[in-house]
């Protein structure tokens, strides 16, 4: 084993256990964040929950600073209709993903009834 070999091989080792400590942090800050278990969930399902986090503390914020009077009603009124969209749409896309995993599972957990 050349000297090369010897220094690369541990820090390759170092590089991928770093990776994956990376992952297992994100994850449990997934879950605290959005109380659910995460093991399989798909990235579009991930990145959905977030965006659904995030436009819900969006709406909370519009709502305490028009009550400290910092936005117009007008303001207010459209800004909030906006984000509400939004999350309802995110909403819709996570409701058909979870409905085509339900499918899927259930055409994988009970087989083929073949006729006789």
């Amino acid at each position: 084993m050349n000297l090369a070999t010897a220094i690369l091989i541990p820090l390759f080792a170092l590089v991928v256990l770093g990776a994956l400590l990376a992952a297992s942090r994100l994850v449990r800050a997934l879950r605290e964040r959005h109380g659910e278990d995460f093991a399989g969930a798909s990235p579009e399902r991930l990145r959905l929950l977030d965006e659904k986090a995030r436009l819900l503390q969006t709406i909370h914020d519009l709502e305490h600073e028009h009550s400290l009077g910092k936005l117009s009603e007008a303001d207010y009124t459209g800004l909030r209709g906006h984000f509400e969209r939004e999350a309802v749409a995110v909403l819709d896309r996570l409701e058909q993903l979870d409905t085509a995993t339900s499918a899927a599972r259930s055409a994988t957990a009970r087989p083929e009834e073949t006729p006789l």
